[in-house]
């Protein structure tokens, strides 16, 4: 399989088309006019549709009384055949399948039938690049969920799959990523904002350290490893040495304030000793003097990395004297009322995520206006988001929002935040948008620019925007060229982002997604489970993945002697030698298999849960393989019984 393969889908222009055709075949050579060649190969209409039809069809098919209400009689040439496609198409599928002539009638001989065939299938199905040719009405595409979450990750950097509870995109032809039939209902609308927010306050910390956040607890709260009573209306003591936690998740790395009020019943000759302890560690200690009356505050500042941690408080010095003379002075304990956690009152750098420190490289002050730092900021990142340059006025009104949230007396970095919200839902981001450069002249043509071309050779190949090396040829306007072009894609598929053409063309187009519909009967197949199902699609992308990064021919599709098995797999397949989860590759030679056709995921979505369908598995080979769909069956022709 030439590594070029991908051409036919992102290089058709109407600029060049010669130059389209060779690199979208991956031949180089420039054949001349196309019309030469298929006339030095073909003979005319005449010569071959006319004299089959006056022989074959004329009977039923005729000026009079055509049946169907197809008349071959007004078809004299060529130009008029290609004028009603879809007669012909069908004419083709018909006289393939043997239908047409019906069996009662005279039939053509096999030579007569080939020739026939070969010349329709030439006339409808072949496309001649080398003539101008009409490049169609470009539909501005919505970003599907897929298509979503790979390109905030590859912008913003976050983890997370915003897209993971929209709607199911709508599929047409068997894809989810078809432009004309991704629709943008009011409820999916609601969902991209609402994660445009998420995603913004993820990849941009909005940390007030100057009024940091306050967290108390209440004595419900405490999980307790010691003696513990209520006190009072809101207080807790310890009676005995030993102590209490709470349950804290510390949202960023930095300085936490750690606050606790806090009182003693007196005994003995020393203070009341308490212990403040992070994850079970003590980190500092107090003594409290002060009296149930007077709480005391004791407060210390730590450290504390991001997640969940526990902050524990623990009495030391307990001390009973029953003989004391002062009833009030036999027993020491310790008594809490309110504990706090505050902060963070300072951040690491490493709290900020990369986006945030790109995106707010440059910050007011130091003579840098507010507008001035915006600009600077945002300028490169609208500009990926939007897959291309911005115009000044474009990239203004998100200016405009920030300076309009600092006035409200939010900080620069919220209006940052709101910015990047503001980009993620304008429709220049969710939708891929190829701007008509005379959109009031319908038949106007002219090339895809470099931008254009990049999005869509990268949504392609990585269901994602541009990274910055295609920009930068898009920039340079010489991504056009062979040289470039070839060596981007060679680069994109050795990306492991390239993994999503596997997950989200090969599926499709292979309609494996199917297969997770299907169980077959447990009676007949008691060893099938859902772990099965999981290895045989696996298996089967493994393969394509296989195909596409070695540059393997692409008729191993069809005859390859090899494939990829793990070992509760090689066991369904009754291959031996193979152990463990991990898949692993196996020949296939002397075993009658090849392929994809003979892949336990392609023969389980093709088969009844019962048995084998030859009709389904003939139906997927032609409309998969072939691109060939079966016409519909005549209406006098029922349907087969269930159990046929």
């Amino acid at each position: 399989m030439a590594v070029v393969w991908p051409l036919a889908t992102v290089r058709k222009t109407s600029a060049a088309p010669q130059e389209a055709t060779g690199n979208a075949t991956g031949n180089a050579t420039n054949t001349g006019n196309g019309n030469e060649v298929a006339a030095a190969v073909l003979p005319d209409f005449s010569a071959v549709v006319t004299p089959f039809a006056q022989s074959y069809c004329q009977k039923c098919h005729g000026a009079d009384n055509p049946e169907a209400g197809v008349s071959f009689a007004k078809y004299p040439d060529e130009k008029s055949m290609l004028k009603d496609r879809r007669t012909w198409e069908r004419t083709f599928h018909l006289i393939s399948a043997g239908e047409m002539p019906p069996s009662d009638e005279p039939q053509p001989s096999a030579e007569e039938k080939t020739k026939l065939l070969e010349y329709l299938d030439e006339k409808l199905h072949k496309l001649d690049c080398s003539q101008v040719t009409d490049p169609g009405r470009v539909t501005a595409r919505r970003l599907n969920r897929a298509e979503y979450n790979n390109t905030i990750r590859d912008l913003m950097g976050v983890t997370f799959r915003p897209a993971e509870d929209f709607p199911s995109d709508d599929v047409g032809y068997g894809f989810d990523n078809i432009g004309d039939v991704l629709s943008l209902p009011p409820l999916l609308m609601e969902k991209y904002l609402n994660a445009a927010e998420k995603i913004a306050q993820a990849a941009i910390l909005t940390v007030d350290t100057a009024n940091p956040a306050k967290k108390e607890f209440d004595r419900d709260g405490l999980h307790r490893s010691a003696v513990v009573h209520s006190h009072g209306e809101d207080a807790v003591i310890l009676v005995s040495n030993g102590g209490f936690h709470v349950d804290f998740v510390f949202p960023h790395p930095g300085e936490y304030r750690l606050k606790v009020s806090a009182a003693e019943t007196p005994a003995g000759d020393e203070a009341t000793k308490m212990e403040f302890r992070l994850d079970g560690r003590p980190v500092t200690q107090f003594e409290v003097n002060q009296r149930e009356s007077r709480f005391g505050q004791f407060e210390f500042s730590l450290h504390v990395e991001r997640g969940a941690h526990q902050f524990g408080i623990a009495f030391l010095n307990d001390f009973y004297n029953e003989k004391a003379p002062d009833k009030k002075l036999r027993d020491r304990n310790l008594i809490v009322r309110d504990v706090q956690i505050i902060g963070p009152i300072s951040v690491d750098e490493s709290a900020y995520p990369p986006f945030h420190r790109s995106l707010l490289a440059a910050v007011p002050g130091e003579g840098k206006s507010i507008t001035d730092a915006a600009r600077e900021n945002l300028r490169p990142f609208i500009q990926r988001a939007f897959r291309r340059p911005v115009s000044d006025e474009e990239f203004d009104r998100f200016v405009g929002l920030v300076e309009r949230i600092v006035a409200q007396g939010e900080s620069f970095t919220t209006g940052m935040q709101v910015a990047v919200t503001g980009v993620l839902v304008s429709p220049q981001f969710l939708f891929r948008m190829e701007t008509d450069k005379n959109p009031n002249d319908a038949a106007d043509r002219h090339p895809l620019n470099g931008y254009e071309l990049a999005t869509r050779l990268s949504y392609f190949l990585w269901s994602s925007l541009p990274d910055e090396e295609l920009l930068l040829h898009a920039q340079r306007e010489d991504l056009h060229t062979d040289a470039v072009i070839d060596s981007q894609i060679r680069r994109m598929l050795a990306d492991p982002k390239s993994r999503a053409l596997v997950d989200n063309f090969a599926e499709q187009w292979l309609q494996l997604r199917i297969l997770n519909e299907i169980t077959p009967d447990p009676k007949q197949f008691p060893e099938f489970s859902t772990e099965l199902r999981e290895d045989m699609k696996r298996e089967t992308t493994r393969f394509f993945e296989h195909i596409m990064r070695e540059d393997r021919s692409i008729l191993e599709f069809l005859n390859g002697d090899y494939t990829f098995v793990n070992e509760r797999l090689a066991q369904h397949y009754a291959i031996a030698g193979v152990t463990g989860p991990e898949f692993q590759q196996v020949s296939l030679l002397g075993k009658n298999r090849a392929g994809l056709v003979t892949q336990a995921s392609i023969l389980t979505l093709t088969s009844n849960p019962d048995r084998t369908s030859p009709v389904k598995r003939g139906k997927w080979v032609m409309e998969v393989i072939l691109n060939k769909p079966p016409p519909p069956p005549p209406a006098n022709v029922p349907e087969l019984a269930e159990t046929a």
